[in-house]
């Protein structure tokens, strides 16, 4: 990464835009100084795995019962 002062934005998955958006910062990046620091996320406790599918409807269960994933 070039020296010069940037941007921080902070991204995950697990978490609530508004709680990331108050982690931005500017920082700057020197040859001597890249240490950006402790940065905390704060995990969304509602967060889930499920999803819709690319029309933005459920996924239709398997027909049986005792279908076993490959």
């Amino acid at each position: 990464m070039a020296e010069g002062r940037y941007k921080l934005h902070v991204w995950s998955e697990q978490s609530v835009t508004e709680d990331l958006k108050k982690l931005e910062r500017e920082v700057t990046i020197t040859t001597g100084n890249s240490n950006l620091g402790v940065i905390a996320v704060q995990a969304n406790p509602n967060f889930t795995t499920a999803h819709k599918n690319k029309y933005g409807q459920d996924y239709v269960p398997p027909a049986t019962a005792d279908y076993s994933r490959p």
